[in-house]
């Protein structure tokens, strides 16, 4: 079990429109998950409690205007301690939550 899991997954929704810098250089698969962006995230929040010890920690990196879905996301998993936290710009762009 690990004490901590921090990840980077796939959070923009499949109509949403990113630069074309981005969309040229990424894979879409690196970019994408689904119609709303969570696809991605309801995996890691379902199944990363089994490889996390209790008190230990998950770090998601989230999209903006995705701190509620995926706090409630992270409480229905069974995470306590679920907290967003915004960029430099006060946009969503992290979610910690603690494994009970």
């Amino acid at each position: 079990s690990f004490d901590l899991i921090v990840s980077n997954p796939p959070y923009v929704a499949t109509a949403d429109d990113v630069e074309r810098v981005v969309r040229d250089w990424e894979p879409a698969s690196a970019l994408f998950a689904g119609d709303d962006g969570l696809d991605d995230i309801r995996i890691i929040a379902a199944s990363s409690m089994e490889w996390l010890r209790p008190g230990g920690v998950l770090v998601i990196e989230i999209g903006s205007g995705q701190g509620e879905a995926v706090g409630a996301l992270l409480t229905a998993a069974g995470y306590v301690d679920v907290a967003v936290f915004p960029d430099l710009a006060g946009h969503d762009r992290a979610a910690r939550a603690t494994c009970r």
